[in-house]
């Protein structure tokens, strides 16, 4: 099985640890300030590539230096990057990841070449190559988010792929306005629960599947951090919660989440599982600095799985 990761990428500066920012004096000590590669679709790409699935990628770079880095990233993993643009206008997107110890983090976020990447950046013939196309970092592709979505899911679509989003958090506010009409060419819609609740308007997480499903969408994910994830898929409906693991750095376990997830897809592999190696693959990301740094192989997590007894299925 092949997948093609759309969207979004970004060079992550991860400084860590960071528990207050004081204005008031000329400096602060940190323990660690590293570069890595990141955002969603890009992060995915990667792990998918380690779990041992063959994946390309699309999106959009600049003619600099962290563009070359995340090229770099992406051979180290043997990621095919013939539909990447590289961008001569706008410098590569890059995100400072502030990390208190914890693991917590937020983001100062510059969009760069996320900024103009587009329905035209993508040669629609290369889909054919593929059985699932996977779109991540929407919200945040201004470009491409709402109509040129909707024309590469029909076309995915008409070839017969599997499709599968996940979003970011919508700055603009639109939500639902912006990507309403995508859902009903969407197979497996896999948001946080925070965006599922602006998404959605409620906080109970089986009425936000039930909502999204009536607005097209044929199965649901939603992920719901140290609480686990819920699945509303193929009829079935359940929770799981997470492994107890050392937590050093939650950026990225979405992404894990939604790596795992989908290997087991390709695999076909039952609901109840493709959950289990989503939530094992994000157990293993957030014990590492970095998005990816932490990927794990598709052995590991399944003998992760069989040596751990905590993960549980909640049927409802």
């Amino acid at each position: 099985m092949s997948i093609l990761c759309v969207g979004e990428l970004v060079a992550d500066i991860l400084v860590r640890s960071v528990d207050g920012i004081d204005f008031t004096i000329d400096s602060m000590s940190v323990d660690e300030i590293s570069l890595k590669s990141g955002g969603d679709a890009f992060n995915v790409s990667l792990n998918l590539a380690r779990l041992g699935n063959k994946v390309g990628f699309s999106g959009k770079i600049g003619r600099d230096f962290l563009g070359k880095f995340l090229k770099g990233a992406a051979a180290e993993r043997k990621v095919d990057l013939r539909n990447l643009c590289v961008c001569d206008e706008i410098p590569t997107s890059a995100v400072i990841a502030l990390i208190r110890e914890d693991g917590a983090r937020t983001f100062l976020h510059f969009n760069g070449s996320n900024d103009s990447f587009c329905i035209s950046d993508i040669d629609l013939s290369l889909l054919k190559k593929y059985t699932f196309l996977h779109i991540g970092g929407t919200f945040h592709l201004p470009a491409f988010d709402g109509e040129g979505t909707l024309q590469l899911l029909k076309a995915a679509k008409g070839m017969g792929l599997i499709t599968s989003m996940d979003v970011a958090w919508d700055r603009s506010g639109q939500w639902l306005k912006k990507i309403g009409r995508c859902l009903p060419s969407i197979d497996y819609f896999i948001p946080s629960d925070n965006e599922a609740r602006m998404l959605t308007g409620t906080d109970d997480v089986r009425e936000m599947a039930f909502r999204l499903k009536a607005a097209g969408v044929k199965n649901v994910v939603i992920k719901m951090g140290d609480k686990g994830a819920y699945g509303d898929i193929q009829g079935k409906q359940f929770f799981c919660n997470t492994h107890r693991v050392k937590v050093v750095d939650t950026t990225g376990a979405g992404d894990g989440f939604v790596s795992g997830f989908l290997t087991g897809l390709a695999k076909g592999a039952d609901p109840v599982s493709c959950v289990k190696y989503g939530t094992t693959v994000a157990s293993f990301i957030i014990q590492k600095v970095g998005a990816t740094e932490g990927s794990p192989t598709f052995q590991e997590i399944t003998h992760f799985l069989s040596t751990e007894t905590e993960l549980e299925i909640l049927h409802v």
